[in-house]
């Protein structure tokens, strides 16, 4: 009889700590995640996307865009620009891409543009493209597009051959962002269809669509990293 009731108490204990584990919450409140902040402060869509979605690789072979700006390798994935026109490209595109940096202030020179910024764009050349920009002299995000239906590939300096020329972007949106000196940051954009959403260290910034005509000619070609008049340390990943 006394056995039996040992083992009943036994059992009762063990369930209860089971049930009430003190650890198990904070635990999961405190991890350490890639963008920063809790669980309950990330994209929630994260936790149901395809985890094959989500593995995205890194990007480590970059080549100058038009001479501008020299790409300094600061080794494991990271690479920093000091020029006041950099930009950098690689073939290919994912329908996610990630771009860790760490703005580190302003360049030396001045590239007359009136901007500092790190943006990301995709697009074949200079007359389609889409661009999403974290513009840190005016604490903004902006997203654009570049859209030149009768082009046939050819860069800026090339002229259609009907002559005319739309070089102009069209501001599709954005939104007032502070970007800190020094501080890392995450900005990712998802494509799905033609919705586009951008994020900033897993959380949604904007959301908008892309009209189907144009995204057709800036989808599935390069990727380009540019600056312009900052001082900029990058990482960045590719998705599927």
């Amino acid at each position: 009889m006394h056995s039996f009731r040992l083992v009943a108490v036994t059992l009762f204990a063990t369930a209860s700590l089971l049930a009430c584990d003190p650890g198990s919450v904070d635990d999961v409140a405190n991890l350490d995640l890639p963008g920063g902040g809790s669980p309950a402060t990330q994209n929630p869509a994260a936790a149901t996307e395809d985890p094959a979605a989500t593995a995205p690789q890194a990007v480590t072979s970059w080549a100058p865009d038009r001479g501008a700006g020299a790409i300094i390798d600061l080794g494991g994935g990271w690479y920093q620009t000091n020029h006041e026109t950099f930009r950098a490209y690689t073939e290919g595109q994912g329908t996610e891409g990630y771009l860790d940096f760490v703005w580190d202030g302003r360049t030396p020179n001045d590239s007359g543009l009136g901007v500092e910024d790190v943006t990301i764009r995709l697009g074949p050349n200079d007359m389609n493209e889409l661009t999403m920009g974290l513009w840190f002299n005016e604490g903004r995000l902006v997203v654009q597009q570049k859209y030149n239906p009768e082009d046939l590939g050819l860069r800026w300096w090339q002229a259609p051959p009907d002559g005319v020329w739309s070089q102009g972007y069209t501001y599709l949106g954005g939104t007032p962002v502070q970007i800190q000196q020094g501080r890392q940051y995450q900005l990712r954009y998802r494509i799905n269809g033609n919705q586009l959403d951008v994020l900033l260290d897993g959380q949604s910034i904007w959301s908008g669509t892309i009209p189907s005509d144009s995204l057709q000619h800036m989808i599935g070609t390069d990727t380009n990293i540019r600056s312009d008049n900052a001082i900029v340390r990058y990482s960045y990943r590719m998705g599927v």
